[in-house]
């Protein structure tokens, strides 16, 4: 698998339990990482791999292989919040030893609809054992700094918080959520060792809060929140707030690439 690339680094500091870094991506880097992490996870591959290999063999007339070919490989739009997600994902999975194994839009009811709680849930390799990792993100071009996705009930501060200090926030993810989907799926140990961790120290977890903006860079953006949260964070705690700059005024541009990329990948 071909990582993301890292970008190049415009700022980084350390605030107590707090880490902040913001890299830049050019063009390049961004169709790279578009064509080679973005779309196949936006897709789902390897999701639909697996549903391939399970209905293959019940399609017994060309009607039922071409009603499951067309269910597999149904295109359809995502919007550009949506790809900066997925954005962030990847690039925490390349850059910080995290596995997010069950992908938010497998629980999709409507595929164009955004489903509530954490947008990213599975854990981090740390030391020689695993332990849970949450993430949060927000898509911004918001000039000003730091952006208004900061703000507001749903604002990047709030569930930050909320993930830092509500046992019950992550006592639903860890064990519910992802608990009854890691029985017999491949990551399964990886799970019981973060959750091992979890159960004993509930504190003991990664947060990440990544922003994919594309404005000039600059530490202001992250700055003043980050000091905040690492007020009064647990010392097992650690976060981590991560900022992608892309290429000036190129979010509106995310969809149509990933459209472009789609139409090349189907002919």
């Amino acid at each position: 698998m071909t990582n993301v690339s890292r970008g190049t680094e415009v700022f980084a500091q350390r605030l107590g339990a707090v880490e902040i870094g913001g890299f830049s991506y050019s063009v390049i880097d961004v169709k790279h990482a578009l064509e080679k992490r973005v779309v196949p996870a936006l897709r789902d591959d390897q999701g639909m791999s697996v549903v391939e290999q399970m209905l293959g063999s019940l399609a017994t007339t060309q009607f039922a292989t071409d009603q499951l070919r067309a269910a597999l490989t149904e295109s359809r739009e995502f919007p550009d919040w949506q790809v900066g997600e997925v954005l962030a994902e990847v690039y925490l999975e390349d850059h910080h030893s995290c596995d997010f194994p069950w992908p938010m839009s497998r629980d999709a009811r409507n595929p164009r609809g955004s489903l509530p709680g954490t947008d990213s849930v599975g854990f981090q390799k740390h030391g020689k054992s695993y332990r849970m990792a949450f993430g949060e993100t927000k898509t911004s071009s918001d000039a000003k700094s730091p952006p208004g996705v900061w703000n507001g009930r749903s604002g990047l501060k709030k569930q930050l918080e909320g993930l830092r200090d509500s046992p019950e926030t992550k006592n639903h993810i860890v064990v519910r959520y992802l608990g009854c989907r890691a029985n017999g799926a491949p990551w399964q140990e990886r799970y019981k060792a973060a959750a091992s961790r979890y159960l004993a120290n509930p504190s003991d977890v990664a947060l990440f809060g990544v922003l994919v903006r594309d404005t000039k860079p600059s530490e202001n953006d992250v700055l003043a929140r980050a000091k905040n949260l690492a007020k009064g964070c647990p010392t097992a705690t650690a976060i981590s707030i991560v900022v992608i700059y892309l290429p000036d005024k190129h979010i509106t541009k995310l969809p149509g690439q990933v459209a472009d990329i789609e139409r090349r990948n189907t002919k």
